[in-house]
């Protein structure tokens, strides 16, 4: 009979955590790939939206009460969405190449599924 590795997975809400720290490692040395004049609008506006989604998996990993958990969940949600949309946004103006946006939207796609799942358990 073969023995199992004791290998341990980690919990939902950290594999997330690290996904999004990967997708921003990603995301900002193309950010600064910008034109020089959008770096400070549109640059900014997708940088504050990725570090937003990353500071709403942190407050959901560390809320109590079931309820504020599925709250911050669904608002991360919408932000991903919005996230998606300026990845779109950018690459319809020209500022990323298709496969740039193909990337980044694989890695969206994946959190929006983890949260998805996550605030399954909540509702």
């Amino acid at each position: 009979m073969p023995i199992k590795p004791k290998t341990k997975t980690a919990p939902d809400d950290l594999l997330m955590y690290t996904k999004m720290v990967d997708f921003l490692s990603w995301l900002f040395p193309i950010l600064n790939t910008f034109p020089k004049s959008q770096r400070m609008v549109f640059a900014q506006a997708i940088s504050n939206s990725a570090l937003t989604c990353l500071r709403l998996i942190v407050s959901a990993r560390n809320a109590r009460l079931s309820r504020r958990k599925a709250s911050i969940l669904f608002e991360l949600n919408v932000e991903l969405e919005c996230l998606r949309k300026l990845l779109t946004v950018a690459h319809q103006i020209g500022f990323l190449s298709a496969k740039r946006t193909e990337n980044g939207m694989k890695q969206l796609m994946e959190l929006g599924k983890m949260c998805g799942g996550w605030l399954k358990r909540y509702e």
